[in-house]
């Protein structure tokens, strides 16, 4: 699948370069930098990588290491930031992480290494015997309406039932959700 990954990643960051560079561009000339956010996820094998997002939170100085999870109408993201996250503009540039191979299109979504207190320890290595996507079972099967139970389960399945089938499936479902969210 890391082929798919590579040709699909490709195509995409060239058909949708223009549209990234955009976005961008607003975010610099309405908050300044820095135009991305990055942070340390766990991919394949409990290695971590550095995700990318666009950046859709006000530029503030974070005094603390501790990770605030965003609420419902969060005053801190940004006007168009509340846009990109409505759209998930803000995962394209995870496209990059697609194309270097720390993630894959389909696969459990990437926890942040804080998040391993939420597991048992054969579920937390388990669900990282595979890269992490963008999108996965869990997103097509209800997203952030599932409980954590729900996503966890969705994880392992990706994991014991991976194949291309299952792969070119959730991507499928994936465009026609999004599809059916923007109108």
């Amino acid at each position: 699948m890391r082929l798919l990954d590579f040709i699909i990643s490709s195509f995409a960051l060239l058909i949708l370069s223009p549209i990234m560079l955009f976005v961008g561009l607003t975010i610099y000339l309405t908050d300044g930098r820095p135009i991305f956010f990055k942070q340390k996820r766990v991919g394949k094998n409990l290695i971590e990588f550095t995700i990318l997002k666009f950046r859709t939170m006000r530029n503030e100085k974070r005094n603390s290491k501790k990770i605030e999870f965003t609420k419902k109408d969060d005053p801190r993201i940004t006007s168009i930031g509340r846009i990109l996250r409505k759209y998930s503009i803000d995962e394209l540039p995870q496209l990059l992480n697609v194309f270097y191979g720390d993630m894959s299109i389909v696969g459990p979504r990437p926890d942040t290494p804080q998040q391993k207190s939420n597991y048992d320890t054969k579920t937390w290595k388990t669900r990282h015997l595979v890269k992490p996507g963008i999108t996965g079972l869990a997103q097509v099967n209800g997203r952030s309406n599932i409980n954590p139970e729900q996503r966890i389960h969705y994880d392992l399945k990706w994991v014991e039932n991976k194949s291309i089938n299952l792969y070119l499936s959730v991507i499928w479902k994936t465009f026609f959700i999004k599809v059916k969210d923007s109108v």
